[in-house]
């Protein structure tokens, strides 16, 4: 059930994105699949990463983003939709790098917190 809510939502952000560009019903089907798989890339992995980025700026490194995205493994057979699913593995690998720099910041001030508990501790 909240698959099909799910399924039916996504179809009408597909749809709704379609009519606002002036271009439901006129796109071949290739060329539909194209834009809903950048509507997809923005409204999901890109969206996630905005808000990770967002967190980072403010300080909060707990915010991880899932380096699963979907659509890199998509070939069509056509320039189109290769260009986008190599837009899909660049942006795994930024979230990949993300992530890994979260990380590494994380483990940083973890060691400069631990070295000030012992610089700071009474002997």
């Amino acid at each position: 059930m909240s698959s099909d809510r799910n399924s039916e939502a996504v179809s009408a952000r597909r749809s709704g994105r379609l009519r606002r560009l002036g271009l439901a019903g006129r796109l071949p089907r290739r060329a539909r699949r194209v834009v809903e798989a950048l509507g997809e890339l923005e409204s999901g992995p890109l969206e996630r990463l905005q808000s990770g980025l967002g967190a980072l700026a403010r300080g909060d490194l707990t915010v991880a983003i899932d380096v699963a995205v979907s659509g890199g493994d998509r070939r069509g057979g056509d320039e189109l939709a290769d260009a986008v699913a190599a837009l899909y593995r660049r942006l795994q690998a930024c979230v990949a790098a993300y992530d890994s720099t979260r990380r590494a910041l994380q483990a940083t001030i973890g060691e400069v917190s631990d070295l000030h508990r012992w610089i700071t501790s009474p002997v």
